[in-house]
């Protein structure tokens, strides 16, 4: 019912993974919504109490994009059922005192007001808001979502793409809170114990250690082959950061076995080489190019952001007229479907 993001995935973006205890649970009341400004302010519905959603969702997400669709749908198919509040966190600023990202979000609302029929905040600098629902609750990624019931009672807490099923099952009565509460605690259980087990090796790679980090991954990958094959782009990442050889010796060997199939994990890696990973001394753009390539075919050339990272890989090799081709078809496609996001 739920997809979480793992401690893996933050690594891989550069994200810290800290364990804590929930503070904030299923069968609560939620902390009170106080954002530091409303894009759309929310309109108080009138009659009987309605189910609140309150998601939470960053500009610069990809899934949050992606999830814009599933939220319009909700808000429309329950419109007299439902008041939905989107708020905006962890946005890029340079401090507590900067706001110029709310400008960001203002225009990225005012782009997509067709797929946001509904309330949108922001939060402080300080991350009040992601503090009190995300971080209380043990979550650590979004787009998520909290549902509350009638009673004034968080019945629900997952990944916001899930909404528009969560929602049809509570409202036709098919919702069975005690199974998900009891599968939200084993989840829960189970990323305590990846926290434990990656312990060590979160503290390498944020302390900047990255070669012990690589060592320590492989450790732990010889221990738990299973859990080692899940941590291949953290690898690839550390390597870029501790040994640029070893990295695109180990990328062409993902490229060619265990992830060739992979069209968003070669994105991805592409992605690291041409403008993720600051501070390479001398980037392979043409292995970049041969994984956004990969990615391409697999997806039939019909994505406009593994488009962009080929035409980019293309530009970065000299290739400019067949940059701007590519880029010119990536173009439409991106309009067609809205959920993308510019680059």
């Amino acid at each position: 019912m739920r997809t979480r993001i793992p401690a893996t995935a933050l690594i891989a973006i550069g994200l810290s993974v800290c364990a804590q205890a929930a503070r904030l649970d299923l069968g609560q009341a939620p902390p009170p919504v106080r954002v530091a400004r409303w894009i759309k302010a929310p309109v108080k519905p009138t009659g009987p109490p309605r189910i609140r959603i309150v998601g939470f969702f960053s500009s610069w997400s990809a899934p949050s994009n992606q999830a814009l669709p599933v939220l319009a749908q909700v808000a429309r198919k329950h419109a007299k059922l439902v008041t939905i509040e989107m708020i905006s966190v962890y946005e890029k600023s340079s401090g507590a005192a900067d706001t110029s990202y709310y400008k960001t979000v203002a225009a990225f609302v005012k782009q997509r007001a067709a797929l946001m029929p509904y309330a949108v905040g922001v939060d402080d600098p300080k991350g009040a808001m992601a503090n009190a629902w995300l971080e209380a609750s043990g979550e650590r990624g979004v787009p998520t979502s909290f549902i509350i019931g009638r009673n004034g009672k968080i019945v629900w807490i997952g990944h916001t793409m899930m909404l528009d099923t969560v929602m049809d099952e509570i409202v036709s009565g098919k919702f069975d809170f005690a199974t998900y509460r009891k599968e939200r605690k084993e989840q829960m259980e189970a990323e305590e114990k990846e926290y434990r087990l990656l312990k060590r090796f979160n503290e390498l790679q944020q302390s900047g250690r990255y070669r012990e980090a690589v060592a320590e991954l492989d450790r732990i990958a010889k221990a738990q082959p299973e859990y080692g094959r899940r941590m291949v782009l953290v690898r690839f990442n550390l390597l870029l950061k501790s040994d640029e050889k070893a990295a695109y010796t180990y990328g062409r060997e993902l490229l060619n076995g265990e992830l060739k199939d992979q069209s968003g994990m070669l994105w991805l890696m592409a992605r690291m080489l041409l403008d993720e990973t600051p501070g390479l001394v001398r980037p392979d753009y043409k292995l970049a190019l041969d994984l956004s390539q990969r990615s391409a075919d697999l997806t039939k050339h019909n994505d406009a952001n593994i488009l962009t990272a080929l035409a980019y890989a293309h530009f970065k090799l000299g290739h400019v007229d067949k940059a701007i081709e590519i880029q010119e078809r990536a173009i439409p496609i991106g309009d067609a479907n809205p959920q993308i996001p510019e680059r």
